[in-house]
């Protein structure tokens, strides 16, 4: 059994650039519906990872997705818990993926 987390941090313009590619309109400032479509980006991505995890038949329980809106924050983890930073990119904007996974005793 694996517990763990996943976590998006997207700059302003990338939040935006999703919304923008998935609501087909155009917004300049975060809203509730940005929000959600970035909370929405998060299951899905926690959910392909759970499914990935069961077929090589492992239990992965996530956290709850949470969105954190705001410069300069932080995410942080157990100091025993190894974190893999994964930089990605839609078109020019850059994000990353904060991936942590324990293994239960």
């Amino acid at each position: 059994n694996i517990s763990g987390s996943v976590a998006l941090s997207f700059p302003l313009p990338v939040a935006l650039k999703i919304y923008s590619l998935m609501m087909g309109e155009t917004v300049y400032r975060i809203t509730s519906d940005v929000q959600d479509v970035v909370g929405e980006i998060a299951n899905i991505v926690a959910g392909a990872a759970k499914a990935e995890m069961s077929e090589q038949e492992l239990s992965f329980e996530l956290s709850i997705p949470t969105v954190v809106i705001g410069k300069g924050h932080v995410l942080g983890s157990k100091g025993d818990i190894p974190v893999m930073v994964i930089p990605m990119e839609i078109g020019k904007h850059r994000f990353i993926m904060e991936i942590t996974m324990k293994f239960k005793k």
